[in-house]
C-alpha cells in the first residue's frame, strides 16, 4: 500500500482488526499475540512493531498489513502466512502433569497449541511458556525427534543422535559494550541512557533490551512527538563485547 504523509506521521484510532491467510489460529488469538486491539491509538511503527510480534511467535512466516480509513478511525488488515503445524508437541517435567501445563497455556498462550511448526524459534515460544508457568523449574531440556516428528520439552530422554537435533533453550546472551541512542534530544536521551541498568562487562539477553525499550515508553519521559516514534534495537556483538544501539525512526 502507498503510505501517506498522514499516516506516516500520525497516530490512529484502530476501529477494526482483521486477518487474512489464517487457516489454524481465530483472529482473536492473533489479535492478542499481535499485542494490539479495537479502540487503540497506534502509529505506523506500532503495526511493524505488531507483525514482529506475530511473526516472532514462529507461528507465523510472513506479515504485512493494510488499512481503511473512516471518520471514526482506520481498519487494518493483517495479511499472514502460517506455517503448517507438522510437529506433535508433549512436556515430561518431574512432578508435574502435563495437563496443568496446556490449561495454563490455553489460557495464557493461545497460540500455542498441541501441534507447531516444525521451527526453532516456535520451540523457543513453548520452552519460555513454562519458564512463565513455573520460573522455579530448572531449564528445560528440549529434544525433537526427526522420526516421529515429536518435540519433548523437559526432562527429555536421551535423544538418538541419528535422527534427533537437541535446541538449545537458552536464549543466547552478550556482555555488554557501548549503549547508543540516536534520533531523540539530547535531554531525552540522557534521561533514557539513565533508565539503562546494564553495565558494560555486564552479560544480558535480546529480550532485556526489548523489556527496556517497553518501559521507556511506559515512562512517560518521551515527549509526545516522539511517544509513536518506531524504535529499532541493533545488537553487534565483536570478538568480546555487543555494542546496543536504539534507534528512534521518525522521532526527529
Amino acid at each position: 500500500m502507498k503510505w501517506t504523509l498522514a499516516f506516516l506521521l500520525l497516530a490512529h484510532n484502530i476501529t477494526g482488526i482483521h486477518f487474512t491467510g489464517n487457516s489454524s489460529r481465530l483472529p482473536g488469538t492473533l489479535e492478542r499475540a499481535a499485542g494490539i486491539r479495537p479502540g487503540t491509538v497506534v502509529s505506523k511503527g506500532a503495526l511493524d512493531a505488531a507483525c514482529d510480534r506475530l511473526m516472532a511467535t514462529g507461528f507465523i512466516s510472513t506479515c504485512k498489513y493494510s488499512w481503511k480509513d473512516s471518520e471514526k478511525g482506520s481498519d487494518v488488515t493483517f495479511d499472514i502466512t502460517e506455517l503448517p503445524s507438522t510437529e506433535t508437541v508433549r512436556f515430561a517435567i518431574a512432578g508435574v502433569p502435563e495437563q496443568s501445563i496446556w490449561a495454563w497455556i490455553e489460557q495464557n498462550e493461545p497460540m500455542l497449541t498441541r501441534r507447531a511448526p516444525d521451527s526453532d524459534r516456535a520451540t523457543r515460544s513453548y520452552v519460555a511458556a513454562v519458564r512463565r508457568f513455573r520460573p522455579d523449574l530448572p531449564e528445560p531440556a528440549v529434544n525433537i525427534d526427526l522420526g516421529t516428528h515429536i518435540i519433548t520439552i523437559g526432562q527429555a530422554p536421551a535423544p538418538d543422535v541419528s535422527r534427533s537435533r537437541v535446541v538449545e533453550a537458552k536464549e543466547e546472551s552478550y556482555v555488554m559494550g557501548k549503549l547508543n541512542i540516536e534520533g531523540l534530544p539530547n535531554f531525552t536521551s540522557n534521561r533514557v541512557r539513565g533508565m539503562w541498568k546494564i553495565a558494560e562487562g555486564q552479560k544480558f539477553t535480546r529480550q532485556q533490551v526489548d523489556d527496556f525499550v517497553d518501559a521507556v515508553f511506559k515512562s512517560g519521559i518521551l515527549p509526545i512527538e516522539i511517544q509513536n516514534a518506531n524504535p529499532s534495537v541493533d545488537i553487534r556483538p565483536d570478538t568480546h563485547t555487543a555494542n546496543v544501539t536504539l534507534r528512534f525512526k521518525g522521532a526527529l
